[in-house]
């Protein structure tokens, strides 16, 4: 679960520094950055209790997949983009999708935590907040200091091997759960 808990980091970093530097005071002017925050914070809120009401009915493997491809096409999406006056609506949509990678990262991630250590919670969300933070603080001093582009490559990469840790995690998870069912549950399950 580190990787998916470190993209989620470098998402937030992202999103708070080289987006508003890039896409925002580029194309619409700093004066812009308080109204695009307010997209974003706004679609995070919805994103995250949509998400909360979701998962009952799709499962945690759904939401991975769905918010892995959602976030790389975002990103593929802003490394094509180049700004132009008649494009500053497409910066609003990326500050609303960034937003809604947020609610749905950090919902999906704390259920998915609660869920594979329901005796250790504690421990859990303390280690979601140690690599998130360590990766806001990588994702905070690079910003300015490496090209967008790279950052958005970076960040395409690291959904991905987040989403596979996840996978990994949950097919030990149901592994691990099969070996411990009584011998008549194992039959019927096989």
């Amino acid at each position: 679960m580190t990787p998916i808990c470190f993209y989620y980091g470098f998402l937030i970093s992202y999103s708070l520094t080289d987006f508003t530097r890039a896409f925002v005071s580029c194309t619409l002017g700093v004066e812009q950055v308080g109204l695009i925050l307010i997209v974003y914070g706004a679609l995070n809120t919805i994103a995250g209790f949509g998400v909360g009401k979701l998962v009952q009915h799709t499962g945690l493997p759904i939401l991975y997949m769905v918010g892995g491809l959602f976030d790389v096409t975002n990103f593929v999406l802003q490394l094509l983009f180049r700004p132009t006056a008649s494009s500053r609506y497409w910066v609003y949509a990326f500050s609303a999708m960034l937003g809604t990678s947020d609610g749905v990262w950090q919902t999906t991630i704390a259920i998915t935590m609660a869920n594979l250590f329901e005796d250790r919670r504690e421990t859990a969300f303390a280690a979601i907040s140690l690599w998130s933070v360590f990766a806001m603080m990588i994702g905070f001093v690079m910003s300015g200091r490496v090209c967008l582009k790279i950052r958005l490559i970076s960040l395409i990469v690291l959904v991905i091997l987040g989403c596979l840790g996840y996978g990994v995690t949950e097919r030990k998870r149901r592994r691990r759960e099969k070996n411990h069912l009584p011998e008549e549950e194992r039959i019927i399950a096989n």
